[in-house]
């Protein structure tokens, strides 16, 4: 054969493969439950701080504490392209596949569900509303050009009092960080830059690092000027509001209208902060629309997402969730612009005010679709003064709820420096208890603006003692439960998730012993959505007779709401 037909019989052949060749497709492979429980092979290794948390909190361990086995992960990967994560709170992988594998992968035994994981062209809704500059007009005192915005939550006498947030550990979520930025000099100069990984590059840069992070404008530019609001420390210039924490930073998406971002680096972020010891999450990034769908508004119930998925998850773990509201609300007037996972139940959700506590144009907000409120509180992000990328030495005014965000956070770390047995719901609580619009929320400011200053000098310490309550599921206590006289009594704490409907709907409370046998059950009175509630239970059947030792089930009924969860009685 002739070399001329040698090349063109190669080309032919090139050709034809990418000619037929199919484009993959990137999904979530959800697995059942279960065959974790039963092999608990693979435990996860937690940081000491974790292991502290869980044991405060009293975590029970389950599926998310351990990984699935190695003959699991092989199976999946037999049918994939890649493995990209695998998500301890959703117990599925993401992986990239030949689409035509998707039944083959939907056949092994282990495997519950699969779904597409949402891709999207990145928008970052970001008002910049000066040019770059070094702030030169300086206060009377060190806090700089960022004064403002800490008055406005009452910080700096919660500073002058020495609570900076030292102990408290936060893990943020963005596109990058600057750590070269002289705003982190004083979080590394003190070894509180606990440990940083980039998602998308997976490794442990989390500045600039390629052409593709300058492509579309500076990768880390948003992050950093997150960064700045919640611990940046440069005296006369700009002060976050809880400069002295820990920190660990997390880059898991790229910026830019031509790059492609995923819900799965957001995800393994969050389970990554969670197993390295953090107290506080704070994010500025959402979710809504993408490239080949819209969330529909009927998603926004507060667990249907799957960053609010994690965020619910993270918060039964017993990590304070910050997350920002959005900038969409002229964008989605309808329903106020909510972005994912600020809908979540256990989301600390942030609005946008300027300095007269007026709300901003662009703040999204709720009702959730099941008519909650959101944003839970608000601060500054109109006009708030914000480290940038462009030098490490570079500032400006900008807007957004990315920016009100990590204020909050940095506040939610005094308190927990102040109160650190506080759970995330007691925070929660106390934050909106504080704020100048209590008295009377409504769906664009939500409770208002904290008053931080009031809240560590004046909250009573009688509300410590309330446990953290899962948002799906039913937390017993004490369990198992040692039955040593008569009288002994079972708490039995639940969440209200149901969705309001207004018709006074009726709920069940029902135990079975392990046979699946009804031993004892009782009507429940339908309360308002993200109540605490509490049952006791006498352990007496319903004839009024002792059960036996054993293990017991708990179930919740009724309409759009239903839980599970789990006793055992010792005698």
């Amino acid at each position: 054969m002739k070399k001329s037909n040698i090349f063109l019989f190669i080309i032919i052949i090139f050709l034809s493969i990418n000619l037929f060749a199919k484009e993959t497709e990137k999904i979530w492979v959800f697995l059942k439950p279960e065959y974790l429980e039963m092999s608990r092979e693979n435990p996860v290794q937690y940081d000491e701080k974790t292991e502290t948390r869980l044991s405060r909190i009293g975590w029970q361990r389950n599926y998310s504490d351990f990984l699935p086995t190695d003959k699991m992960e092989s199976l999946i990967q037999s049918e994939v392209v890649s493995i990209r994560n695998y998500s301890r709170s959703l117990c599925a992988y993401s992986v990239e596949i030949d689409p035509v594998n998707i039944p083959l992968l939907q056949k092994i035994y282990f495997v519950q569900s699969i779904k597409k994981i949402g891709i999207s062209t990145q928008r970052r809704d970001e008002f910049l509303t000066s040019k770059d500059e070094r702030a030169l007009a300086k206060t009377a005192d060190f806090y700089g050009n960022s004064q403002t915005q800490l008055e406005q939550l009452n910080v700096i006498p919660v500073h002058e009092m020495g609570i900076t947030g030292k102990g408290v550990r936060v893990g943020m979520v963005d596109t990058g960080f600057m750590t070269d930025h002289e705003v982190f000099n004083y979080l590394k100069e003190n070894g509180r830059l606990i440990d940083q990984w980039d998602f998308i590059y997976h490794d442990g840069i989390v500045q600039n690092e390629t052409d593709n992070d300058t492509k579309n404008g500076s990768q880390h530019e948003h992050g950093t000027a997150a960064f700045s609001c919640l611990a940046g420390y440069v005296p006369d210039v700009l002060i976050g509001t809880g400069y002295d924490v820990e920190v660990l930073l997390a880059k898991t998406e790229v910026k830019g209208s031509e790059t492609r971002i995923e819900e799965d680096n957001y995800v393994a972020a969050v389970e990554w902060l969670e197993e390295n010891g953090v107290d506080i999450i704070s994010s500025s990034l959402g979710y809504r629309d993408f490239d080949d769908f819209e969330y529909p508004f009927s998603d926004f119930d507060g667990e249907t997402g799957v960053t609010t998925k994690v965020v619910n998850w993270v918060h039964d773990r017993g990590v304070l969730f910050v997350t920002a509201a959005g900038n969409d609300a002229t964008r989605f007037p309808s329903d106020g612009g909510l972005i994912m996972p600020g809908d979540a139940f256990g989301a600390l959700t942030v609005g946008a005010v300027n300095s007269n506590g007026d709300i901003a144009s662009f703040s999204s907000h709720g009702p959730t679709y099941d008519g909650r409120t959101k944003p839970e509180v608000c601060a500054m992000g109109y006009h708030t003064y914000v480290g940038i990328s462009y030098t490490a030495e570079s500032y400006r005014y900008s807007n957004g709820t990315s920016f009100s965000t990590p204020l909050i956070s940095g506040c939610c770390a005094l308190i927990l420096e102040k109160y650190p047995h506080w759970t995330p719901d007691v925070v929660m609580e106390n934050l909106k208890n504080f704020s100048d619009r209590n008295d009377d929320p409504d769906p664009i400011y939500g409770w208002g603006i904290p008053d931080i200053h009031r809240l560590i000098t004046e909250t009573p310490d009688s509300v410590l003692n309330m446990p953290e309550i899962p948002t799906k599921d039913i937390l017993v206590a004490p369990n198992p439960i040692c039955t040593k006289d008569d009288g002994e009594i079972a708490k039995i704490y639940f969440k209200w998730t149901n969705p309001n409907t207004g018709n006074n709907s009726t709920y069940r409370l029902t135990i079975f012993d392990i046979a699946g046998k009804k031993v004892y059950s009782q009507k429940l009175d339908e309360k308002i959505i993200g109540e605490v509630d509490c049952v006791n239970w006498n352990l007496r059947n319903k004839f009024g007779n002792n059960v036996s030792s054993g293990i017991y089930f708990i179930e919740i009924t009724g309409e759009k709401m239903h839980k599970i969860g789990k006793l055992t009685i010792v005698k």
